[in-house]
């Protein structure tokens, strides 16, 4: 499914251990922009956008609510860079009344065409994690081996 990204996000946040309501929160996309080289059969394009997470009437700590997005982040996007992650809190006054959050995540996401049985259809590609071993054989499409380094 393209733009996975927005749904996957808002069920780890909905079934996760914060109990948060589906009417405390929204996701949505910001700052979209595709980008696609000019050639001929060209059915791949790049998208780059920021993914914005608003949680209203929050009661816990904004901590634990940045936690579970960034858990989120190195699970569903491990190739994101390391400061990603960029967040706003208003905190509506005495330590009872909670606060509103606001978690800004900047993605890509890389999409090709693919042909299906009802005809063609966009589909994810997977982006490799550039921190995991074997990274740049996986990319080439060479087997990728992993040894034990212990003695």
């Amino acid at each position: 499914m393209p733009l996975s990204h927005p749904a996957t996000l808002r069920t780890a946040l909905l079934t996760g251990p914060l109990a948060l309501r589906a009417d405390q929160l929204a996701v949505l996309i910001q700052k979209g922009r595709l980008s696609s080289a000019r050639m001929p059969n060209n059915g791949h394009f790049r998208l780059d956008y920021t993914l914005e997470v608003i949680v209203t009437g929050f009661g816990g700590d904004p901590a634990d609510l940045l936690y579970l997005v960034t858990d989120w982040l190195h699970r569903a996007a491990p190739a994101a860079k390391e400061d990603a992650l960029t967040f706003d809190v208003d905190f509506l006054g005495g330590e009872t009344a909670g606060c509103d959050v606001m978690i800004h995540v900047a993605l890509t996401e890389y999409q090709t065409l693919r042909a299906d049985p009802d005809g063609t259809r966009l589909a994810p590609l997977p982006v490799r994690d550039v921190q995991s071993p074997g990274w740049l054989a996986a990319s080439l499409g060479l087997p990728v081996t992993l040894t034990d380094a212990s003695p």
